[in-house]
């Protein structure tokens, strides 16, 4: 883990408890996803699928955020 991602994962960790749990890792993700797409919406088509050219920002952020849920493997 390099010092980049343990900024960005104490950015959202609110609790302070050192992990992100559920909540802290979806507001984490609807962030990153919107600052990708505010500073990068030409590219968007080329990482997601020409469909994102025509979609707001908002529409963008709720096509990749909805359906990813979290995964631990066990």
């Amino acid at each position: 883990m390099s010092q980049e991602d343990l900024f960005c994962a104490k950015r959202f960790d609110v609790n302070n408890d050192g992990v992100l749990d559920e909540s802290e890792v979806n507001v984490g993700r609807l962030v990153i996803a919107e600052d990708f797409f505010r500073n990068h919406k030409g590219k968007a088509s080329h990482y997601f699928g020409p469909e994102y050219a025509t979609m707001s920002v908002g529409e963008s952020v709720e096509a990749i955020c909805k359906n990813y849920k979290i995964g631990r493997a066990h």
